[in-house]
């Protein structure tokens, strides 16, 4: 028994040993912030989107279904001070069935892919 348990600590240190290990790649963190409007939840959901890595971007999202009827929050980030980019996802014109996505052209002509 004790030899089977010796057997796996030393496993155990293998696979936690430092040796070899290569130092993790920098990336660049996209945090999106859904939003259906402004208020104190938001606000508190991008201040904390900001601290989640010190070189995240960060981006508000509105989904906007009926341009005539939605009122995208527009002044209301600005007023508030976000600091943050607003996209405006207008699926009401843009939005093309795939199958297991959609692909939807934002009014900034880029195209984001929900899977």
């Amino acid at each position: 028994m004790f030899v089977v348990m010796h057997r796996h600590y030393d496993e155990v240190a293998h696979e936690l040993t430092l040796e070899g290990l290569e130092r993790p790649r920098s990336s660049r963190h996209t945090v999106l912030v859904l939003i259906g409007d402004v208020h104190r939840g938001v606000v508190r959901a991008v201040q904390y989107a900001r601290t989640l890595a010190p070189t995240a971007v960060v981006r508000a999202v509105y989904v906007e279904t009926d341009p005539v009827t939605d009122g995208a929050p527009r002044g209301e980030v600005g007023r508030w001070g976000l600091g943050v980019p607003l996209i405006v996802l207008d699926v009401a014109r843009t939005a093309r069935s795939c199958g297991r996505c959609s692909t939807i052209s934002t009014r900034s002509s880029r195209v984001v892919t929900i899977r």
